[in-house]
């Protein structure tokens, strides 16, 4: 059985559970089933949980850059532009006209922190089940952000960086239409 939780899944839930994780501020997330929970007559447990990661488990990467680079136009999400083509042309073009490289925005994205009691609630997922975030962030950002959720397993695109500038001139999905 393989379970997607996410606040904001497309799939319709089938299945509805609390996660009772002292702090954690997420306490009802939506378990979409996306295997059948019986096979051959008997329940199956589930063997992989797959998380989205921002407003899951960690705050919204470009909306923290947002605020604590005083760039409001970053704010845009996929909720405000739902072609990600589009909405990453977008953000890198701020970036480059404000003058914002990969070693510029490193040092601001590692401060950003897992949201409170994200810790606990992965390793409680950790300790019975595999783990899988899937995500439209990026390595280059989400490294040290990683460290501090205990490293789970992540899926998510890389940026291409310009090695001699240092800028962002584009980004490499994982997966098309994700």
């Amino acid at each position: 059985t393989y379970f997607l939780l996410s606040m904001t899944s497309r799939v319709a839930p089938k299945r509805q559970f609390e996660i009772n994780t002292p702090g954690m501020p997420i306490c009802r997330l939506i378990a979409c089933l996306l295997y059948p929970a019986q096979e051959n007559g008997r329940a199956n447990s589930v063997k992989v949980v797959c998380l989205d990661m921002e407003g899951v488990i960690a705050p919204e990467i470009w909306i923290e850059l947002a605020e604590r680079c005083g760039i409001d136009d970053l704010r845009r999400t996929t909720r405000d532009e739902p072609d990600y083509n589009v909405l990453m042309r977008y953000r890198l073009d701020i970036l480059e006209r404000e003058g914002l490289g990969i070693e510029t925005l490193q040092p601001i994205i590692d401060a950003i922190e897992p949201l409170p009691g994200a810790r606990a609630f992965l390793d409680a997922i950790r300790a019975k089940h595999q783990l899988v975030i899937l995500s439209d962030t990026f390595y280059e950002f989400v490294g040290p952000l990683m460290v501090k959720m205990g490293a789970p397993t992540l899926f998510c695109h890389r940026l291409i960086v310009d090695a001699a500038s240092g800028n962002l001139s584009g980004s490499d999905l994982r997966l098309d239409g994700h």
